[in-house]
């Protein structure tokens, strides 16, 4: 199996079927503030489709002839997140990755470039200066040893200031919830306990990123502008 890694940026959205060179970002350095996250995105491609593991727990292919790929991600002192993307169709009808999926392992095909978003919080607390951390990529097939295959290398830039609390924020955040969509998404009845013990945590979301009220569409045909049925 031949793999080819690549580092973006953390705002990079990869095209589904877009070839990369694995020469253009073999390392990456970012830049952080105390109090918010660093983050960057990996992408990896083989000629070979694989298993792909973002954690140290077991993972079991149906088909065990597939190489059993892990991702290790490591810079002390910080703790990192580590989210597979999944592809939406955008306006222009190309394959974005846009969604960051609670996967701890995906099926990857072989030539299918997969991005992954590596993020960790800045405490407050952290020491301002250049920390240096490393991606340690293995391979192995069902129980077998693990094989290291891959080294990367990569650096975070704490610098001495810290964010505010995003209660705190003077940005105005304003995203609409569609409280119907909600319900759908959760298969729960509309505006019963079940439905707002969900919306209740969209807005807890919804806090943490700083936005400070609560949309209510009210009429008959949401997403329809501002009108409703019986005026077109």
């Amino acid at each position: 199996m031949n793999i080819k890694t690549c580092f973006k940026n953390e705002g990079y959205k990869h095209i589904k079927g877009r070839a990369f060179n694995a020469s253009d970002n073999d390392t990456i350095s970012v830049s952080a503030v105390k109090n918010t996250h660093g983050a960057f995105n990996l992408l990896i491609e083989a000629d070979e489709s694989f298993l792909l593991s973002l954690n140290s727990s077991p993972a079991y292919s149906l088909w065990p002839e597939r190489d059993i790929i892990r991702i290790s991600v490591d810079c002390f002192p910080f703790k990192f997140s580590i989210n597979p993307a999944g592809f939406v169709k955008d306006d222009d009808g190309c394959l974005k990755a846009d969604i960051l999926l609670e996967k701890d392992y995906m099926y990857v095909n072989a030539f299918d470039a997969q991005q992954i978003y590596i993020s960790a919080y800045m405490p407050k607390d952290a020491l301002p200066g250049e920390y240096a951390g490393k991606i340690d990529i293995f391979k192995r097939k069902i129980f077998s040893d693990e094989e290291k295959i891959y080294s990367l290398r990569f650096f975070i830039t704490v610098h001495d200031v810290i964010m505010k609390d995003s209660k705190d924020w003077e940005f105005h955040l304003d995203l609409w919830q569609h409280l119907s969509n909600i319900s759908r998404k959760h298969e729960a009845k509309l505006y019963e306990d079940d439905h707002f013990k969900i919306t209740e945590e969209y807005l807890k979301t919804l806090s943490a990123l700083g936005q400070k009220a609560v949309t209510v569409i009210a009429t008959d045909i949401p997403w329809s502008g501002q009108r409703g049925y019986m005026f077109m």
